[in-house]
C-alpha cells in the first residue's frame, strides 16, 4: 500500500493479539498543514486502510511531534 499522505513515521508498536493478527500503534507526521478536523479525518482514513490488511486487527494512529526523530528502515 502507498501512503503518500504520511510524510514520516516516528513511532511504531506492533503487538501480537491472535493467530496472524497484530495490533498496530504508530505516530505519524502527515504531509501538508491541514486544519484539525481534516487531520482527524485523515488519521481515521489511514487507520481504516491499514485495517484492510488481513494481519492488522486494529490500527491506532497519533500525530508525531516536530522534534521526534524519524524511524529508519
Amino acid at each position: 500500500m502507498d501512503y503518500k499522505e504520511v510524510a514520516r513515521l516516528t513511532y511504531l508498536h506492533l503487538e501480537y493479539v491472535g493467530p496472524r493478527k497484530l495490533y498496530l500503534v504508530a505516530a505519524v507526521d502527515l504531509a501538508g498543514n491541514l486544519p484539525e478536523s481534516d487531520v482527524a479525518r485523515r488519521l481515521r482514513t489511514i487507520e481504516g486502510r491499514l485495517e484492510e490488511h488481513e494481519a492488522v486487527e486494529e490500527a491506532v494512529l497519533t500525530l508525531s511531534t516536530a522534534d521526534a526523530p524519524s524511524l529508519a528502515f
